[in-house]
């Protein structure tokens, strides 16, 4: 872009080039002059977004895992594990104890009354009626969205356009804050001896059971909810549907049976060990057995929902009652 007016409006390159001018000073005058270039003349039209609008009242903070799954926010595990998959995260900022075990922790945005919402939008837009070619139309472009990216926005259609690479940048981002925290963890290891140094093994280790700990757990209350939705909700649609095309009366009661007692199953699994969940901090051997124990009901509760499966629900599926 510099070259072009360098070469074709050397009075617009000597303005655009002043030393010193700050980046947003070029951005605007790059604006003023797409919108009234010193040729004159508007025989096109050519447009571009590529500002942004900031939400008022939006207030960003960066909480830990545990602290997304707990009352203030979300009051879910599960919910709180699936969440962190697309939140931007770091190594822990305010505790060195906390960054040196690998706790991470995750952007979150707020609004007014505390809740939280999706981050801030890019939304500006720019329009210019001018004689430019397409070249020369791409070289503005261009050079707008670079001085965004000096200004730290970037390109503000990178992210839009292609959510799929946007969540693999942040999964590499997530990598990379793991793999930061854990050589941090182990240079300070280095530096310790003795038993400062076997304790913040244990330490590590405990947290880490702890994590395949609350996993198991996520992992169940996932899989299980998914399932008491199926009876609660889809069974009394797939049912109503039955009687709507005059299956047999006998045919809904059997069906209606069969989900009550698998309903009842599930509501056992919820209380006996979705709501009995130790709390508090465990040892490293405590983690490891609730996790397996977990792990081992899991299993039990998924057999009985499959024997279900294959034995009434793949049925209905088979005589299209139900739209799952």
């Amino acid at each position: 872009m510099g070259y072009y007016l360098k070469t074709k409006m050397p009075k617009a390159h000597s303005e655009y080039s002043k030393p010193g001018m700050p980046d947003a000073e070029k951005i605007a005058w790059l604006v003023r002059f797409t919108m009234d270039p010193s040729s004159g003349g508007c025989k096109g039209t050519t447009s571009t977004e590529i500002s942004r609008e900031t939400e008022s009242g939006v207030k960003d903070i960066w909480v830990t895992q545990d602290q997304l799954a707990g009352p203030l926010y979300l009051n879910n595990r599960a919910h709180a594990d699936a969440m962190i998959k697309d939140l931007d995260s770091r190594p822990h900022k305010r505790s060195k104890t906390l960054r040196d075990m690998g706790v991470l922790e995750y952007h979150l945005f707020l609004d007014a009354e505390g809740k939280i919402i999706d981050r801030t939008k890019d939304t500006t837009s720019v329009a210019a009626e001018v004689d430019l070619s397409t070249d020369e139309y791409t070289q503005i472009r261009d050079a707008m969205r670079q001085g965004l990216g000096g200004s730290g926005l970037g390109d503000p259609t990178a992210a839009s356009s292609n959510p799929k690479k946007s969540k693999e940048a942040r999964e590499q981002l997530k990598l990379e804050n793991e793999k930061k925290a854990l050589a941090d963890w182990q240079a300070k290891l280095a530096d310790l001896s003795g038993d400062e140094k076997k304790a913040a093994i244990m330490e590590k280790q405990r947290l880490d059971a702890k994590k395949q700990f609350d996993k198991a757990y996520s992992d169940a209350t996932t899989k299980v909810n998914g399932w008491r939705n199926i009876i609660e909700t889809k069974v009394p649609q797939t049912i109503k549907t039955l009687d709507a095309k005059k299956y047999p009366k006998e045919m809904s009661a059997h069906i209606q049976k069969q989900a009550k007692q698998v309903g009842e199953q599930l509501t056992m699994f919820i209380a006996t060990t979705l709501a009995a969940k130790p709390t508090g901090d465990l040892t490293a051997e405590d983690y490891e057995r609730g996790a397996k124990e977990a792990q081992a009901k899991l299993q039990a509760i998924t057999d009985v929902w499959k024997d279900w499966e294959k034995k009434v629900w793949n049925d209905w599926k088979s005589i299209g009652c139900n739209s799952e």
